[in-house]
């Protein structure tokens, strides 16, 4: 997780939250990317 922290610039501290908020910002991204592939192959 250490290493995530440093490529989104959010300060290494471990605490629950700052893990669920990355997972939920990967989460997201992931459901973006899906959706505009999406509307490409259509």
């Amino acid at each position: 997780m250490k290493g995530k922290h440093v490529l989104f610039g959010i300060s290494p501290f471990n605490s629950k939250f700052d893990e669920s908020y990355i997972k939920n910002m990967l989460e997201w991204e992931f459901m973006l990317v899906l959706a505009l592939n999406l509307q490409i192959c259509n």
